[in-house]
């Protein structure tokens, strides 16, 4: 079998064969090795598909549970477990972090709000003093000594994207105002669990047989890669969005101890599937098919923009809400109300409000190389969209 003849399993409506054709695509075209992609319109599923290799020698299959790491789509549904706190009344986003986190208020940061965290503008995209090995996989480590940090701008100023520590940020915030015993817990006990999602932050050497090898796209001259450290543009600042990230910090990606982990921005594990069952209760409302994860107003707050422009690392435009990317670009085909996240190398997760539609798309193969643009699920999701429109 090779990369023009893979085999799609799965289900999709006829309605929406155009993602079905578009997913083939992707691996004729584009060169996708292992992928799932999944839509659910008004709580009914109507696009499940999987197809390729969970391993770069293409002699394990991509199965129907096979998962991966998803790097910063981890973002999207770890926000949507602060959101269902703070339905609860568990967690106040205009109360300073300090009320919930006495520690966090070091450093002239007592007043910073919850919110900040959210979006990216408290200004700690790494910590000070020094960094032993590992220590990214060490949760209270990191957390007292974000704790610790001067920001490193002056907090609410600007929205700059914190690429590794937003997890631990939103996560030890939430955890402490939850009384959870960790966050990833937490987060599969009132998301993953009540929605059916085969997602995990901090995923048990049970599953680990499960998941796909994540690489780099091989590039016209050499064989494939590794996976990418992460990193921004830019100044000083920006450089060490992604140093908590890097292997002499965290580990290995794809090791053991990185699956283990919990890393809330950054080693989610999931598939298609599994993202877009958590977004469609936030398609329609906060509730589906007896399924509530929030209020409809709680929803509405979590869609709201917040914050635009353009982002103080990255140096690309920006649309953000609590906890949510959203729409930026005039050519993305979601509508402006769409709101989720994306990850490093192509994996996307959203709710769609408007049409009532959840979308989730997984792979291992990260689009990294030649610096044009990747639009697997762009056109994943423009294809769906077509399908919609043709009913």
């Amino acid at each position: 079998m090779t990369a023009t003849t893979v085999d799609i399993q799965g289900t999709c409506d006829p309605k929406f064969q155009a993602v079905f054709d578009t997913f083939a695509n992707n691996f004729t075209e584009r060169g996708d090795h292992g992928a799932s992609v999944c839509v659910i319109v008004e709580g009914q599923t109507v696009v499940d598909l999987w197809g390729g290799f969970k391993d770069i020698a293409r002699t394990e299959p991509w199965e129907e549970d096979t998962i991966a790491n998803l790097w910063s789509a981890t973002k999207g549904v770890s926000a949507i477990a602060g959101h269902v706190a703070a339905d609860q009344g568990l967690l106040d986003f205009d109360a300073p972090v300090a009320k919930y986190w006495p520690e966090f208020a070091a450093e002239g940061k007592e007043k910073v709000p919850v919110r900040w965290l959210f979006t990216h503008q408290v200004g700690i995209v790494d910590f000070d003093g020094d960094h032993p090995d590992h220590i990214s996989l060490n949760w209270d480590a990191v957390t007292s000594r974000l704790a610790a940090t001067k920001p490193q701008w002056v907090p609410g100023t600007r929205s700059g994207y914190h690429a590794t520590t937003w997890g631990w940020l939103v996560g030890e915030v939430v955890r402490r105002a939850v009384g959870a015993k960790s966050f990833g817990q937490y987060f599969r006990e009132v998301v993953a669990k009540p929605t059916d999602a085969d997602f995990w932050i901090g995923l048990p050497d049970s599953e680990h047989k499960r998941v796909a090898r994540v690489f780099r796209e091989r590039p016209a001259d050499g064989p494939s890669q590794p996976a990418p450290t992460l990193g921004g543009q830019g100044d000083e600042i920006a450089q060490r969005i992604g140093l908590l990230g890097i292997e002499k910090y965290s580990a290995s990606p794809g090791s053991p101890e990185w699956k283990r982990a919990e890393m809330p921005a950054l080693n989610g594990h999931g598939n298609a599937r599994g993202m877009a069952r958590i977004y469609s209760p936030m398609a329609n409302g906060g509730s589906i098919n007896g399924v509530t994860l929030m209020s409809p107003e709680s929803v509405k707050r979590a869609s709201q923009t917040i914050a635009a422009g353009m982002d103080r690392n990255n140096l690309t435009p920006m649309v953000r809400s609590l906890g949510f990317a959203k729409p930026s670009d005039s050519a993305d085909p979601r509508p402006r109300e769409a709101f989720g996240h994306g990850g490093m190398g192509g994996s996307l997760g959203y709710a769609d409000p408007v049409n009532r539609l959840s979308f989730g798309y997984a792979m291992n193969m990260m689009s990294v190389a030649g610096g044009r643009p990747d639009t697997r699920a762009d056109d994943l999701a423009a294809a769906a969209y077509a399908s919609l429109k043709a009913k």
